[in-house]
């Protein structure tokens, strides 16, 4: 972030201080502002009707370099013309957040099992504080106590009191919770007690209610290998032309939330890894939390992921179009916002 500022600040002084007086606009190379003051589009969307123009004034580029300077401490922050986006951001404050942060916890599960088992955590989110971050982490689960039947849907955990900012920071590196078979804020039976240890994030996302704030037009999920074979596995399982892994692929899908109220949802889906293409995609542009868009397929409850389905699954942001098909072999809970307690059917 540093050396950004440092740039704007060399590129006003040269502009300021040049001999010419031929220097009218700055251009940039992509356009992801709408004409609408404050309001961007959602990373990887490929439709922008209404999008602000190429050319920046220099009064703009000033008022760029008066905002970064104001910036005591770098945040995301809306203008009229662009969006301060810092990616590089300082820890969350320590401590902040606190509360009991229910997750969804996606992976095979043995109840007998004495050792560590790979999962992944999603945190069940709101458009509020405590809560109000959707994030994915990796971690390790071990069985302290089973006291429930085995599971035949999605699990979940009822985690101690703790500081989401923390887990946000990696600052946590291990947790005690209650393991449910099913939400367990909707009848879901109790497991038994586990810790989550070897915590990783993946994804982290702040919900906000910005006003003007855009959805995203179309369905999109962030992909999850399964946790029992590594991605890195998978990798080297690349097939002779080192584009795609012989054998299917099965991934967790869980849904990308944007603008409130929007929706929770989870699935699961077989990736046929020889119908994906173009040829000359590379396997290193799949990796673990990357977001798929589902062609055809709008962002709404009632066009979620359904089981049995096929689907044509579109890499997002991804220069080659990576594509795949894929079918749904399972659909999981869906939770509609902005508070999601209720099951979207039943809303």
């Amino acid at each position: 972030m540093s050396d950004n500022v440092a740039s704007i600040t060399r590129l006003v002084e040269w502009v300021q201080n040049a001999t010419c007086d031929s220097v009218s606009h700055v251009l940039g190379q992509h356009i992801e502002m709408s004409d609408a003051p404050g309001v961007d589009y959602p990373i990887g969307a490929n439709w922008q009707p209404k999008e602000h123009t190429l050319p920046l004034s220099l009064n703009q580029l000033l008022e760029l370099k008066n905002a970064l300077k104001d910036q005591t401490t770098p945040h995301w922050e809306p203008l009229d013309d662009f969006i301060i986006d810092p990616k590089d951001l300082p820890p969350l404050p320590a401590g902040g957040r606190v509360g009991g942060h229910g997750m969804y916890v996606m992976g095979t599960i043995n109840l007998r099992a004495k050792g560590k088992q790979a999962v992944y955590l999603s945190h069940i989110p709101m458009y509020r504080g405590p809560h109000d971050y959707q994030l994915l982490l990796e971690a390790k689960l071990t069985i302290l106590e089973a006291t429930g039947a085995p599971c035949s849907t999605i699990f979940t955990i009822d985690p101690e009191v703790m500081s989401l900012n923390d887990l946000i920071n990696e600052d946590i590196s291990s947790f005690d919770a209650t393991l449910f078979c099913g939400n367990f804020e909707n009848g879901g039976a109790v497991l038994g007690n586990v810790t989550l240890s070897s915590l990783s994030v993946l994804s982290a996302e702040q919900l906000t209610t910005t006003p003007g704030q855009l959805p995203l037009h179309s369905l999109r999920y962030y992909a999850l290998p399964d946790p029992t074979t590594p991605f890195s596995t998978l990798a080297r399982q690349a097939s002779p032309s080192g584009r795609f892994p012989i054998a299917p692929w099965t991934f967790y899908l869980d849904h990308h939330i944007r603008k409130s109220p929007d929706f929770y949802h989870l699935a699961k889906v077989v990736v046929d890894t020889g119908a994906c293409g173009p040829a000359g995609s590379g396997i290193e542009t799949l990796t673990p939390a990357m977001e798929w868009r589902v062609m055809g397929a709008t962002n709404a409850p009632s066009a979620r992921v359904k089981r049995g389905q096929t689907l044509l699954l579109d890499l997002v942001d991804d220069p080659q179009r990576t594509q795949c098909v894929a079918t749904v072999v399972e659909d999981y809970d869906c939770l509609i916002g902005p508070d999601f307690g209720d099951f979207c059917d039943a809303a």
